[in-house]
Formats: structure tokens, sequence, C-alpha cells
């Protein structure tokens, strides 16, 4: 396995073991998954209970344009294609190219929205709204993608060896 070391086997490596998963779709299924693992780290019961409130979808997505959160999500996704290039390189590189192609922030938003509602509460987001607009709730803003950056590198590594050792 180009990931771990170990040899190729549905359980060290489902990406890889073609034979029961097809490569691309368990790889698209990964990148995304870890994208969506990323972006949702920070995330009313209402959206259960239906419609989510216009005023509280309008001051969800303030937050989110505060923060970039779809942005982050994309550079995190970024992140990730490098890192899944370097191990997987027979994937050739049109299939990364179409993959990048399809990720949206607009679209990542969409699938967090419902997330803030159900964990956060209206008066919560009106509080974090007020908390990133400070010189320290800006500064977490620009320090963000770097720290989600080097997290992932780091989380990799950690991974990586783990799985040494456990050999």
């Amino acid at each position: 396995c180009a990931v771990c070391g170990f040899p190729i086997h549905a359980v060290c490596c489902p990406i890889l073991a073609t034979e029961r998963i097809p490569m691309a779709f368990s790889i698209r299924s990964l990148v995304l998954s870890a994208m969506f693992v990323v972006c949702a780290g920070t995330v009313s019961p209402s959206w259960a209970e239906g419609e989510l409130n216009s005023q509280k979808r309008a001051d969800i997505q303030k937050l989110m344009d505060l923060t970039g959160a779809g942005n982050i999500g994309v550079q995190a996704a970024d992140q990730l294609i490098a890192n899944m290039k370097t191990a997987l390189p027979q994937v050739k590189d049109a299939f990364w190219v179409e993959f990048r192609k399809e990720l949206s922030a607009e679209e990542l938003l969409k699938l967090i929205i419902p997330l803030y509602d159900k964990r956060l509460t209206h008066p919560e987001i009106k509080e974090l709204i007020k908390f990133y607009e400070t010189p320290v709730g800006k500064k977490m803003i620009a320090v963000m993608p770097a720290i989600t950056a080097e997290s992932m590198q780091a989380g990799q590594q950690w991974g990586m060896d783990i799985a040494m050792r456990a050999k």
C-alpha cells in the first residue's frame, strides 16, 4: 500500500483494493469525507423540526461569510488532493483536475449550514458573529487555513507513525 506500507487489502486500504471498490469512486469518497470532517468540526434542533428560520439562516450565512468556512473547506480539500496525489501516483492527473472542478464553496455551505443550525442556537450564532468581528476573531479567521493545513499534515504523519508501530 502506498499509504500505509502494508500489503494491499480491504481492511487496511480500501482505497487501493480496486478489485472490491472502483478506485475513482473510493478516492472521491475519501477526499469528500475528509473535507467534510475538516469543515464541519466547528459546527438547534430546528433543522429536524422543519424549515430553517430565515433570520437564523441569514445569520449562519453571515457567520460563514465572516469565517470563510466554504473557502477553508476548499483549501483543506486542495491540501488533501495534494497528499493523495503523492500517495496515489497511479491516479491520473485528469481525475484530480476534474475532481477539483467539482469542488464548490457554495455547495459545501449548503451542507454545513444545517449543521450549525442543529448544534447552535440563534443567540449563540449571533455571539459568534460578534466574536469574529473582534480583532481576536479576525486573527483566528486569518490563521485558521494554516492551522487546518498543518493539522492535516500532522494527522497524516501521526497516522503513518501509528501504522509503522503497529506492523
